[in-house]
């Protein structure tokens, strides 16, 4: 049987789906020679898999990173290109910053959202 490429991502401290769960999966994959897995535990957070919104972030990115690597980088969106191009000369038309920019903004607005539901 044949699977596709597959990060798992876990906390150690998760005190609903404990992380052996997990660590069994990834190991009977990896004993059973299956190529593409990926394995991160933060060792801290919880059911959520990060305790503030920096580790939030980086298991965002590294999500993104793991796609990336996967797919390669997402096709070019119209405009985006012409926008930066103009902010930043023909430094940015570079797929990697249209990318990073992007993300980063997805990141912002999730801060945003997060903190909005803390009030």
């Amino acid at each position: 049987m044949t699977y596709p490429p597959i990060l798992f991502t876990t906390s150690t401290r998760d005190d609903r789906v404990h992380p052996a769960h997990a660590r069994k999966m990834v190991g009977k994959m990896l004993d059973m020679g299956i190529p593409g897995v990926a394995y991160y535990e933060n060792i801290e957070g919880g059911h959520g898999g990060a305790a503030d919104n920096t580790q939030r972030a980086f298991m965002s990115t590294l999500a993104w990173s793991f796609l990336w690597k996967l797919f390669g980088p997402p096709p070019r969106r119209p405009g985006v290109a012409a926008r930066l191009k103009a902010l930043l000369g023909p430094a940015g038309s570079s797929p990697m910053l249209e990318m990073s920019l992007l993300t980063g903004a997805a990141v912002l607005v999730g801060v945003a959202v997060m903190r909005g539901l803390k009030k």
